[in-house]
């Protein structure tokens, strides 16, 4: 069985962005961005002048362990999107995450990104810093998740066993 590798989505911060085509370091990730819950949308980077770029999931050739390549055909610092082209871009991050019984079991801290297709597996789950500590955080895989509101994440009832852990 091959194990596939995944990575949080803090672990994508300050990758460096390469273009592939000639080996130049476009700038590092500040963050990356989700699409409907399900995928990574693109990321954020800084370039050495410290501006802001958006390059999109589809100009990503490869994501390794170290290091994102993007496809430099199309690609250069002056044409990569801005985060305003965007739709549908919401970023989970704090939101609570609730059963459908209207159980309360934590706030959503991070995703769990599979590195080399760039879709979002799971979504990493903090109920509090002791219990974090006492028991790790939880993983959500997100085909438990029934619904992404502004606020709240759905979570499928049959995921959680009503004692406070997963």
């Amino acid at each position: 069985m091959v194990k596939t590798a995944v990575k949080k989505g803090r672990e994508f911060k300050e990758m460096p962005v390469i273009d592939a085509r000639n080996g130049k370091v476009m700038g590092n990730i500040k963050e990356l961005k989700t699409y409907q819950g399900k995928y990574v949308a693109g990321f954020h980077i800084y370039n050495k002048y410290k501006e802001e770029l958006y390059i999109p999931i589809s100009q990503v050739e490869s994501i390794g362990r170290d290091a994102v390549f993007i496809k430099s055909e199309n690609m250069s610092e002056g044409n990569a999107i801005t985060d305003n082209q965007l739709n549908d871009n919401i970023d989970y991050r704090g939101s609570w995450a609730v059963t459908t019984s209207g159980a309360n079991i934590g706030i959503i801290d991070d995703v769990v990104v599979e590195e080399s297709r760039g879709d979002i597996v799971g979504y990493e789950l903090s109920d509090g810093y002791i219990k974090d500590v006492l028991w790790g955080r939880q993983i959500i895989p997100v085909t438990q998740v029934l619904q992404f509101g502004e606020d709240t994440v759905i979570v499928n009832d049959s995921f959680y066993n009503g004692e406070g852990r997963i």
